[in-house]
């Protein structure tokens, strides 16, 4: 499961017209979900200005997990360009656009269609949707831009996982160990961690 965030979004929401977030939020939604579909995930939903997408359903792939890995770093790394780039247009004396945080974790889900009478959606329900949304929260306290846990970290062939040690996020008791995607750490530091 990825889950993202888009820094500022609320506070620019607030500062510019509805007319010019709209191109904004859509070109950025636009490109993550590019992201999501060329690493065959399933996007859930957006939330706001946030992404939640998984894989291994409704058609599951053994690599799945490297797919989704594969993503949420393409992710992190195409929400940085665009910061840079949409942060050009706004108007003088508007904040610029913060960065993308990404949550990736491993997990169970119930996957299906889940609603009312009036209105259906396909979508993935269960604790490792709450705990990737609970993992993308981390980055604001860690001042990171990526967080997996190790179970999501281990399913994927990338060798540059940092460990960051273990947390506990609302509304689970049992700590989480966690990893940060660290490519240009140099390798005898990674073998020291």
């Amino acid at each position: 499961v990825v889950f993202t965030d888009l820094e500022g979004f609320t506070k620019l929401s607030h500062a510019i017209p509805p007319s010019q977030v709209a191109p904004i939020i859509n070109r950025y939604l636009d490109i993550m979900s590019d992201i999501v579909l060329d690493h065959g995930g399933t996007i859930d939903k957006f939330v706001g200005d946030a992404v939640v997408a998984f894989w291994g359903a409704p058609i599951a792939d053994p690599l799945d997990g490297n797919n989704a890995a594969r993503a949420a770093w393409a992710m992190y790394q195409a929400g940085e360009a665009f910061r840079v780039a949409a942060s050009a247009d706004l108007p003088e004396g508007v904040s610029p656009i913060g960065k993308t945080r990404v949550g990736l974790h491993f997990g169970e889900a119930t996957v299906g269609n889940f609603g009312g009478k009036g209105r259906m959606q396909y979508t993935a329900l269960g604790d490792s949707m709450n705990t990737a949304s609970r993992l993308e929260a981390v980055n604001k306290i860690l001042d990171s831009g990526m967080i997996a846990s190790r179970e999501a970290a281990e399913r994927s062939d990338l060798d540059w996982w940092r460990p960051m040690g273990r947390i506990v996020v609302r509304g689970r008791a049992k700590p989480i160990e966690i990893m940060e995607p660290a490519p240009d750490f140099p390798a005898s530091d990674m073998d020291h961690l």
